[in-house]
């Protein structure tokens, strides 16, 4: 809109189109009010963001407008009674989202003009929404991590009852602060894992996350995008935001690889470069990323025989055993297993609020038992008693025939006469085929009797529990 009493009426028309070509090539919305309230000038873009037309809003009051439903809320009001500049969101009816400025201008003291300026923020406020979630995915995953972190490390099961593990344990404090490759050695379930966190916990990447995989556990075709993460897209179903993976995370602290001689043999080539330039690569990706983390590894195959086979590189083999650590077999550390039997004892008495207790005899049983399972089939047992047996006293009897049977002729009572031997031997027997079997047919088979004396013994010794 051009005033001017001076001008030509051709000079005035060129001013207005100069002025209208300048409205229109802003890409922000320009609405012109009177100082009444009357709408004068809009420019293209607010027919584009606020969904009106030209012809619906000009020479029209903006209480005329508000009326109308054209707008549901007006900064010019505003503006016409603070007399000062005003700043507002609206939601217009093109479903945009606008931050809208309108500045009043005076002439002779009053309100001559209202100029309102509407900045399109739907696709900034779109982007900053989705980074808030971005935000709080972080922090969600991030609570996770620190969880996972702290129950990976927690260990209050490790118990230090014979001198072999004593001596182990103070071998893990003393190579903690020596930044080098560990590989533990020792039959599945003798607590690798434990040591593992023992070193971890005194080292100097204690503060740093400890990070486990068990390389037996997921398929060969997995470990690798586990191992090194992904880049957006980097293979059909890869998720769109990528992955890291656990070397990243473990970076400045531990990583543990469990089962390692289950590891493929590109696997382990691309580890032992890892492991020499302290390098990665994700899949997909082309950006080298630094990583700085101690690995230390688990195993209860011979890995000896592995390389004979051609399972796994000698050079990988060498990289991981500079320091090794043996962790003999529950069997031959006895102490630990009085110890392991009395802690999970009273941690499943107090877990199902109740006071269990072994008699003697039961005791001796567990004690002579060689645990092929080592401390995970000990904690078992011990639990399944504790849930499972009705008396407060957990008897011989009650322990799983396997037991009963591997120990009962060497841990007969003195005081037993051979009938007695002989009937707590074929009842352990019965037991441990009722469960091998799962059905009076096939044991009776089995065994070799017929269906009817089974069920006589059956009833002599009392297992009516085996009986279905």
């Amino acid at each position: 809109m051009v005033d001017n009493l001076n001008m030509t009426d051709r000079e005035t028309q060129v001013r207005e189109d100069e002025f209208s070509i300048i409205m229109d090539s802003s890409p922000d919305v320009i609405h012109i009010f009177d100082g009444e309230g009357n709408s004068l000038d809009i420019n293209k873009a607010c027919e584009t963001v606020e969904g009106v037309s030209r012809e619906a809003v000009l020479n029209k009051s903006i209480y005329q407008l508000l009326e109308e439903g054209i707008y549901n809320e007006s900064v010019t009001l505003k503006v016409l009674e603070e007399k000062k500049p005003v700043t507002i969101l609206q939601k217009t009816h093109a479903d945009k989202e606008v931050l809208v400025t309108a500045t009043p201008f005076f002439k002779n003291g009053k309100i001559h003009r209202v100029v309102c300026y509407s900045r399109d923020i739907t696709e900034l406020n779109k982007v900053k929404r989705e980074l808030e979630e971005v935000d709080t995915k972080v922090q969600k995953y991030e609570e996770e991590l620190k969880l996972y972190r702290a129950a990976q490390i927690d260990s209050p099961d490790f118990i230090i009852g014979s001198e072999q593990i004593k001596q182990i344990v103070l071998l893990a404090q003393r190579i903690a602060g020596m930044d080098t490759t560990v590989l533990i050695r020792g039959e599945s379930g003798t607590g690798k894992e434990e040591i593992c966190k023992v070193i971890h916990k005194s080292s100097l990447r204690k503060g740093g996350p400890f990070i486990k995989l068990n390389c037996g556990a997921i398929p060969e075709q997995l470990i690798e995008s586990e191992l090194f993460g992904y880049e957006a897209g980097a293979f059909t179903d890869a998720s769109k935001q990528g992955k890291t993976g656990l070397i990243e995370l473990a970076d400045k602290g531990t990583l543990f690889l469990d089962e390692v001689g289950e590891l493929p043999l590109s696997i382990q080539v691309k580890l032992l470069r890892v492991l020499q330039d302290g390098t990665i690569y994700r899949l997909g990706g082309q950006t080298p990323i630094k990583v700085n983390f101690r690995l230390i590894s688990a195993t209860n195959s011979d890995l000896e025989k592995k390389i004979k086979a051609q399972k796994l590189r000698e050079d990988f083999y060498y990289r991981l055993n500079v320091v090794p650590v043996f962790i003999p077999p529950l069997r031959e550390r006895r102490d630990d297993i009085k110890s392991l039997i009395t802690h999970y004892l009273n941690k499943f008495n107090e877990v199902y609020h109740l006071s269990k207790q072994f008699k003697p005899e039961a005791l001796n049983l567990l004690y002579g038992y060689n645990w092929p399972g080592n401390i995970r089939e000990l904690k078992n047992i011990v639990e399944r008693m504790v849930v499972t047996v009705q008396n407060e006293e957990i008897a011989a009897k009650d322990l799983p025939p396997k037991i009963r049977l591997e120990l009962l002729s060497i841990d007969a009572s003195d005081s037993d006469t051979l009938k007695e031997r002989v009937d707590a031997f074929e009842k352990t027997i019965l037991e441990e085929s009722l469960t091998k079997y799962s059905g009076v047919v096939k044991t009776a088979q089995n065994l070799g009797i017929d269906r009817s004396t089974l069920f006589r013994k059956l009833k002599k010794y009392e297992i009516y529990s085996s009986l279905g």
